[in-house]
């Protein structure tokens, strides 16, 4: 298990957006959030992704090689010098404490897009993929400000990382033209793309056909298929087409007003009463 979800809560003034959310999302598998507007689905994005930092429950994370990581007691808790008993754990949360949750998850292996384009518009397109590179580069501070040879050879290293996601989602031609001149699907490409530079073990994507037509949007479904086959990345993602979950997934969860009404693969969820009158009419 990869990924593991348990009893999420989270309350919004008087509003419960999310109540005891559970679900898992296994190494390699196309996990899919759907439900109605307002059912709570970015709310358990934010949560997983470190933006939020959920009032219940655990969101406990498993990336090859490391020990698994409870993402949401880390978030926001105070770091305590009685956490170096256990060293390589106070390091992580002692990282949470100074550079944010989003920062530190995404360094853990949990990258993601947003449900509208968050791309730098003004810089170019391999300029958008470089700042996600940023933590690499920042390694070679010093390198940096002398341009050492080690600070060349990842700067050459990260145009490369670039270069090659840039050529995978077809976008090479377009490497230095502004982000904002491109088309909207082109954009959307672009931030998946930035988000790949991460090196993630799992990418958390927020309605990424929102806004594309049905060529783009089969042409999207192809290469998120490519990205988990060739290289073996878990993907989770919230979508309102259901014909691309349908198509895509290999788990479906299903939330209404903040609370998981069914699990399952795609053809138990099409034919599920509560899932019917709740969402699919």
């Amino acid at each position: 298990m990869l990924l593991e979800v348990q009893n999420l809560s989270m309350r919004f003034g008087g509003v419960l957006a999310l109540r005891q959310v559970s679900f898992d999302v296994d190494w390699g598998s196309i996990t899919a959030i759907i439900g109605p507007n307002g059912a709570g689905k970015t709310t358990a994005f934010n949560c997983i992704t470190g933006f939020y930092k959920a009032q219940q429950g655990n969101v406990l994370f498993s990336p090859p090689n490391r020990p698994t990581m409870d993402i949401s007691r880390m978030l926001g808790q105070p770091f305590s010098w009685s956490d170096w008993v256990q060293p390589r754990q106070a390091l992580s949360k002692l990282g949470y404490q100074l550079f944010g949750g989003p920062h530190m998850i995404c360094r853990a292996g949990i990258a993601r897009t947003f449900q509208n384009v968050r791309l730098f518009k003004e810089m170019t397109v391999l300029e958008n993929l470089l700042v996600a590179q940023h933590q690499q580069l920042n390694r070679y501070f010093i390198g940096g400000m002398f341009h050492t040879k080690a600070f060349r050879n990842e700067e050459e290293m990260a145009i490369n990382r670039a270069m090659d996601w840039l050529q995978f989602f077809g976008l090479a031609q377009d490497a230095n033209r502004p982000a904002g001149q491109l088309p909207y699907g082109h954009q959307r490409r672009v931030e998946i793309a930035r988000s790949l530079c991460t090196d993630p073990v799992i990418l958390c994507l927020d309605e990424p056909a929102a806004g594309l037509n049905p060529h783009e949007t089969k042409d999207l479904s192809q290469l998120i298929r490519r990205m988990r086959s060739d290289f073996n990345l878990t993907i989770l993602l919230i979508e309102h087409d259901i014909g691309l979950v349908m198509e895509l997934s290999d788990h479906i969860v299903v939330l209404d007003h903040g609370e998981v009404i069914a699990r399952g693969a795609p053809a138990e969820i099409q034919q599920n009463p509560k899932v019917v009158e709740a969402y699919l009419g």
